[in-house]
């Protein structure tokens, strides 16, 4: 994992990106965020978790596992943050 890790890191500081997407999970994502910017300083660190592996098609395959995330944990929270967002637009 190290050696990986280094790997990554010469990758990047001899390519000088101005923009880093992180597709990992947590903690592991927001460790590398921190651990990278000192030898790039002017590129963004966008985390992204899941969406490159959604978007490459990887995670379809697993649509019993992220049922419940998706459709029973972050369905309740996404109606609230609408609710509460058109209410917020409709106040005068």
């Amino acid at each position: 994992m190290l050696y990986q890790a280094v790997a990554v890191r010469r990758r990047l500081e001899q390519a000088r990106p101005d923009i880093v997407y992180v597709g990992l999970g947590f903690p592991k994502r927001e460790r590398l965020i921190t651990a990278l910017p000192p030898s790039l300083p002017a590129a963004w660190f966008v985390g992204c978790g899941a969406a490159i592996p959604f978007a490459a098609g990887a995670l379809i395959s697993e649509p019993r596992r992220l049922f419940r995330r998706y459709l029973v944990d972050d369905l309740p929270f996404a109606a609230r943050l609408i609710v509460t967002s058109a209410a917020a637009q409709l106040r005068p």
